[in-house]
């Protein structure tokens, strides 16, 4: 009963403070849990249930210590979703989101938890928080690469802004996400090479189609600007670099 009171505990202070809200105390709580005693009287709880319908494992192949944790795991992911609705900014959802489930797959892929979770759930999870990676792509970069298709019908005055348009908007972009933190090294790597591959190439593309009709003296930056402050990109910084520095002439 301890360890179920510090668990509602854990789960009532998860809360929406930033990215960073994981929950490092709940895998610490199940490390050091001893009691055997999983539900008063034996029954069959209904989050317990959930787990086995979710994952598609019958209660029986499993022992009831793993059920236990897998329970314990579904209501703070119910918790982490409810949590997440809370954000005004559609991306910054899905960075939570992504956090948070990769960080629970760290911690079952790197201890004892694996043995209780196995394989197929943690194969669940990665790709769980690709698909949020996917989600914070496209609401974040959607409409700012839009603003870089192709239109024969350009005039060189819309072609030049359009450019100018979409450089206002990858700096709404910079001066907000570089504020955001993926705290994993790896993870966040692999999100600066999904993003620059994506926004570097459209916008590389872009250039090269209308590079006569723009004029370099009106390209604000160039892909290795780009690509550049990409990198800056969900490091949390207190103040981000000027994007003065980066610019060229319009």
């Amino acid at each position: 009963m301890a360890f179920l009171s510090k668990l509602g505990n854990i789960l009532k202070q998860t809360n929406a403070k930033g990215s960073l809200s994981t929950s490092p105390s709940l895998f610490q709580a199940i490390r050091c849990m001893s009691s055997s005693k999983l539900f008063i009287g034996g029954e069959e709880s209904s989050s317990r249930k959930f787990c086995c319908m979710e994952y598609g494992i019958l209660p029986s192949t499993f022992s009831p210590m793993a059920r236990h944790l897998r329970s314990i795991v579904t209501a703070l992911e119910s918790t982490l979703e409810r949590k997440a609705q809370l954000y005004a900014e559609e991306p910054l959802k899905y960075i939570f989101l992504m956090n948070n489930c990769h960080y629970m797959v760290q911690k079952v892929k790197t201890s004892e938890l694996r043995h209780f979770f196995g394989d197929e759930w943690i194969r669940k999870h990665i790709a769980s928080y690709q698909h949020n990676v996917t989600d914070y792509e496209r609401a974040t970069w959607s409409s700012v690469l839009s603003l870089l298709k192709d239109n024969s019908k350009d005039s060189v005055s819309t072609s030049r802004d359009r450019c100018r348009l979409f450089c206002l908007a990858f700096d709404d972009v910079y001066k907000n996400q570089t504020r955001w933190s993926v705290p994993d090294p790896e993870l966040r790597d692999d999100l600066h090479i999904s993003t620059s591959v994506k926004v570097v190439q459209s916008y590389r593309g872009f250039l090269a189609r209308n590079a006569d009709r723009i004029g370099e003296k009106h390209v604000r930056y160039t892909c290795e600007d780009i690509e550049s402050l990409l990198l800056d990109l969900f490091e949390c910084l207190p103040s981000p670099r000027s994007l003065r520095s980066s610019r060229r002439r319009w």
